[in-house]
């Protein structure tokens, strides 16, 4: 309520928590730009669940010598997974991975250093604003929009469809990594998959005709130096505008 209220009870309200907590509203005040002088711990963004340690040597201020990563990650997840709902009790994340759980080989190092599971949780729903639910719950991912708002989330399971000559129209899809659609696709191009990429190609939809012919293979991108590219500031503001809208950035 106190977010809502107006100004002059805003400060009423401050003040009155000042008396017992001096400095209470400058501590809490948050900044749109992080100190990464005092930070030791930061996400990509809001919703993501992805947390990147600011590690020395990585990052331009980095404060996490390389040998404490693995015991501060190990602590984060152990103390993460302890948070329950205060209602029901029940985890608010299915799980938490390390990079090396999800990713591997060359991808490891450029890979978050913790990632947050919570698709599977009733309260990982998320809404273009902060509002109540629009209306009476479907499943844990939709609800009956009695407004029109945005309201909803990502789930881990996906839907594939395919069609045309280059399948197979009775082949059983089974379950499989969103990875492995970028690898079908090249196969089907007729162009080589690099050999570190960790998508198969779905041979098993695919026609007869594809689905003996041999995957190509080409040699990784491992040794590749990625160049720092430097914006003006009006193109800076422009992809910041863009990250925001697509919900990258708050």
């Amino acid at each position: 309520m106190l977010l809502r209220a107006p100004d002059f009870l805003k400060d009423l309200a401050w003040k009155r928590v000042e008396k017992h907590r001096p400095n209470a509203r400058e501590f809490i005040r948050l900044s749109g730009m992080i100190d990464f002088q005092r930070t030791k711990l930061f996400p990509s963004s809001a919703y993501s669940g992805l947390l990147y340690l600011n590690m020395a040597g990585r990052e331009e201020h980095g404060e996490i010598e390389p040998q404490q990563r693995r015991d501060l990650l190990e602590q984060l997840r152990d103390e993460l997974m302890e948070i329950t709902a205060p209602d029901t009790g029940q985890a608010l994340f299915s799980n938490l991975f390390f990079p090396e759980d999800i990713f591997e080989g060359d991808a490891v190092p450029w890979a978050p250093d913790l990632i947050l599971d919570a698709y599977d949780q009733a309260w990982n729903i998320r809404t273009t604003k902060f509002a109540i639910p629009p209306g009476e719950p479907v499943s844990d991912y939709f609800f009956t929009k009695t407004i029109h708002k945005d309201f909803g989330w990502h789930s881990k399971d996906g839907i594939l469809v395919v069609s045309g000559k280059d399948f197979s129209a009775r082949a059983d899809i089974g379950t499989h990594n969103l990875l492995d659609i970028p690898a079908t696709l090249l196969h089907l191009h007729q162009v080589p998959v690099p050999e570190d990429y960790d998508g198969q190609v779905l041979l098993e939809i695919m026609s007869e005709e594809l689905r003996d012919r041999p995957v190509k293979k080409q040699a990784g991108d491992s040794d590749r130096v990625f160049e720092e590219v430097n914006y003006e500031e009006e193109e800076s503001e422009i992809l910041l505008r863009q990250l925001r809208a697509l919900g990258y950035l708050d």
